[in-house]
């Protein structure tokens, strides 16, 4: 499907047009209006949760020294696209910033517009999507290929989420016209669950490491 004819569907979508006869002028099938108006949705339901946040990220503890930021995009919908953009603290683990929309800049934007400014200027390790070469600067952002274990942090992460959630399967991606909103209002509590989780983690750990240095002064 064309973007032009995306477009089309759209602006006849926000006239309430009904899905059937949006199908009849323009010639495609009822599942690809429904499709269309699922990415819709989805865009709706995350903005909806971002400003019921404030307008902030996830919580997440501060940057430590020498902490990177990995950042990747998982497909969740081929047509009409649905990504879910992720950013991850390398040393907690935790999600620093996300985003659910199509692989453009824009919703590239969102997902560190999220990421808290103390992070900022940590270096960024991604794929090689231009997108991420338009936002970053140079310095800060280093391209990596996949399987080298720069980004195995997130990758795995996604592979996590996308094997443990019935709502990430493809197939339960599809023409849902409410699986835009159920998408978004799931991957706020994985989020805040994870996040949670990652803190009690580094708390842990940095109290053994605290114990390991008093005992072996």
């Amino acid at each position: 499907m064309t973007p032009e004819r995306e477009a089309l569907i759209l602006r006849a979508l926000r006239e309430r047009i009904s899905q059937r006869g949006i199908a009849r002028a323009l010639k495609v099938g009822r599942q690809t209006v429904r499709a269309v108006d699922g990415a819709r949705r989805a865009k709706k339901g995350a903005d909806r949760l971002h400003e019921r946040a404030g307008g902030t990220g996830p919580v997440c503890l501060p940057a430590s020294e020498g902490d990177v930021i990995e950042f990747d995009e998982l497909c969740l919908r081929q047509s009409p696209p649905l990504w879910l953009w992720v950013g991850v603290s390398r040393r907690t683990r935790q999600v620093l910033g996300l985003a659910l929309g199509d692989r453009s800049d824009e919703t590239l934007a969102r997902a560190w517009a999220q990421v808290p400014t103390d992070y900022w200027g940590r270096p960024v390790y991604t794929d090689h999507w231009g997108a991420y070469a338009r936002l970053l600067p140079g310095g800060q952002h280093h391209p990596c290929d996949k399987g080298t274990g720069l980004t195995s942090v997130v990758e795995g992460l996604n592979t996590k989420w996308r094997q443990r959630q019935s709502g990430l399967v493809r197939r339960s991606c599809g023409v849902h016209p409410k699986i835009g909103t159920d998408l978004a209002e799931r991957f706020r509590l994985l989020v805040d669950e994870h996040n949670r989780q990652g803190a009690r983690r580094w708390k842990r750990r940095q109290d053994e490491d605290t114990t390991t240095t008093q005992s072996n002064p």
